[in-house]
């Protein structure tokens, strides 16, 4: 047995004058009596005269000192173990993303999983440590192995929720890292379940503790705004709907352009499917466009998304030897306008927004943003090691903005040459042993280069080209992300001449960023939904960070996760580390008070 606080058998000290009051005898007025016969037993305290009295048997007395000892002892907190004694390293790994949000377990998932998470580490051993991560999309630190429990809960408490998405991985790769030294040690993951496969955990015990009920949900999980072909005709705006509640439900839909009401619109969706809006805008013209849910439910961060419109087109200069279906896919591309060159040498690139290189490469390529298509260029690090003869696509960068909903599958190439590339650049699509598409930025230069000649492929003639190009002007035009996400940092480039700009969150905290021109700036805080506003000089811009996650906004709770080759089924909690003993000695107190009560009052009768 073991004591949590030690300190408190100080208040066996009570017991001194508890024992001094049996020792004093009680000063009574005096009265005449006709007989002493009925009063024999009160009469034995004036036989002495002294103020105090030998000390008698008393009952009550032996009562109150048990009494004293076991609300001691229950403060001390005495515990006993039911492990093996050998010092433990735990690791509790918290989910914050949005689906924790939801409110189908009382008062939210993120909540619970604290007080769960609270409540197991009560039960730890007084020499076991713990460490604190939360991750939501991205992995966040909150205290390193501690052997105090108030550093620990006041890293819990500490959490906050994020409307991201989930991503766990690094998280979980942190926390095998902490625990690989220790022998005994276990790893407690603490989350609704909605987690892609975990790798990593060979050797090491690892529990998963659900958090959630039954989500009742409805969900915008896709927003786009199309510009109309003809001035007199109306923009068009598409929302994708989720319902993720066991019964149908028509949801009233609200549209809002430039702030004020436009539309409400009630869209009648079957269980568990999805469904679609449409509105159309005349008039004004869109800046901001705003779509509602206009109806509680389990989670409100999906209930909102926003979409900012480009008012002006994209300026692409095509410098081409030659190539239809690449000159058709851009102009073709939203939002673009297209400008033909025979003479690359001749032109101004600095007015334009991105240059396309098709089978082109100058000597002297000029700092700027490019896609280059059967090209090399002259770059520091770049060098062709061989040829490969109709490379096949074996994997793609499915995070990196210019890949982003493009499916590079059973593309056939002719050949394509085999560069080495220095750490800087991006392999975006790759064959077995090198690159096919690779990103680039270096200094001022920004660049998407495809290796090979893609009229040596069928590339042109599938859905995929006209969407990879649209990704690709979207990221050089610094809008890679053209629909950013919530915990993911927002990279702002300093135009020439520019040196700082400032950032305001949804909450309205504003942050400078500074930087030389013509680089990026990063900011981070952006854990929330809603418009950020990034303001250069005197002209202000809205960027927009919406959810927009099905899995997320679905919060069925998973009941096994995936890690390694196998699954971890869910438990409902952990049996207890240490078993805490004050319980049973609380309960001695109550019982000892019912006993003395009990006593007194039959002293009291005559």
């Amino acid at each position: 047995m073991r004591f949590l606080t030690p300190l408190a058998f100080a208040w066996l000290g009570i017991a001194v004058p508890v024992v001094a009051l049996y020792f004093l005898k009680l000063r009574r007025r005096k009265m005449q009596v006709s007989s002493t016969w009925l009063w024999v037993r009160s009469v034995q305290d004036f036989r002495v005269n002294a103020p105090f009295q030998r000390l008698r048997k008393s009952l009550l007395l032996l009562l109150q000192l048990l009494l004293i000892a076991i609300a001691t002892f229950a403060l001390t907190q005495p515990i006993g173990r039911t492990t093996p004694p050998e010092d433990k390293r735990w690791v509790f790994l918290i989910d914050r993303s949005a689906s924790m949000q939801m409110k189908d377990v009382a008062p939210s998932r993120l909540d619970k999983a604290k007080e769960t998470a609270k409540q197991l580490l009560s039960g730890a051993g007084p020499r076991d440590e713990a460490m604190v991560i939360a991750f939501s999309n991205r992995a966040q630190i909150m205290t390193p192995f501690t052997g105090s429990r108030a550093d620990a809960e006041r890293a819990i408490d500490a959490i906050r929720p994020a409307d991201s998405a989930t991503r766990a991985q690094e998280a979980f790769r942190i926390a095998v890292s902490a625990v690989q030294p220790y022998k005994n040690r276990e790893i407690v993951i603490l989350s609704d379940g909605r987690l892609e496969a975990l790798q990593g955990a060979e050797g090491i015990d690892v529990r998963y503790v659900p958090i959630g009920g039954e989500p009742r949900n409805a969900a915008i999980t896709a927003i786009d705004v199309r510009r109309p072909g003809k001035t007199d005709e109306p923009w068009t705006v598409f929302v994708q709907l989720d319902n993720s509640y066991k019964e149908a439900q028509e949801l009233p839909v609200e549209l809002y352009v430039n702030t004020q009401l436009k539309a409400v619109k009630k869209v009648q969706i079957a269980a568990a499917t999805s469904g679609a809006v449409i509105f159309e805008v005349a008039r004004p013209t869109p800046e901001v466009v705003q779509v509602q849910i206009a109806m509680e439910d389990d989670l409100a961060v999906d209930n909102s998304a926003w979409f900012v419109v480009k008012q002006e087109r994209a300026r692409i200069l095509l410098a081409s030897a030659g190539n239809f279906f690449l000159e058709k896919a851009v102009t073709h591309v939203k939002d673009v306008e297209a400008f033909r060159t025979s003479d690359i040498a001749a032109a101004s690139l600095g007015e334009y927004d991105a240059v396309v290189l098709d089978q082109i490469m100058p000597d002297n390529l000029p700092d700027g943003r490019y896609l280059i298509l059967g090209a090399t260029p002259k770059w520091e690090d770049v060098k062709q090691v061989g040829t490969l003869d109709q490379p096949a696509v074996m994997d793609w960068s499915r995070r990196h903005p210019v890949a982003r909903g493009v499916n590079f599958s059973d593309i056939f190439i002719k050949s394509a040459p085999k560069l080495s590339l220095p750490g800087y650049a991006t392999p975006v699509v790759e064959a077995a042993d090198a690159p096919l598409v690779y990103a680039w930025e270096k200094g001022r230069t920004r660049a998407v280069v495809v290796v090979f000649n893609v009229l040596d492929s069928d590339w042109p003639l599938r859905l995929s080209f006209p969407l990879f190009l649209a990704n690709v002007f979207d990221w050089l035009r610094d809008e890679g992300k053209s629909h950013p996400k919530p915990g993911e940092p927002l990279r702002l480039r300093l135009a020439e001449g520019e040196k700082e700009l400032e950032v305001t969150t949804p909450a309205r905290r504003t942050e400078k960023l500074a930087g030389e021109p013509g680089r990026d700036v990063v900011f981070g805080d952006t854990d929330s939904v809603g418009l950020y506003g990034v303001k250069r000089k005197d002209v202000a811009r809205p960027v927009a960070l919406n959810l927009l996650d099905p899995q997320e906004s679905n919060g069925t709770v998973a009941k096994e996760l995936r890690i390694g080759g196998g699954k971890v089924a869910a438990v409902q909690g952990l049996g207890p580390i240490a078993l805490p003993l004050w319980k049973w000695f609380a309960a001695g107190v109550l019982a000892l008070l019912l006993i003395e009560w009990a006593v007194y009052h039959r002293r009291l009768e005559l």
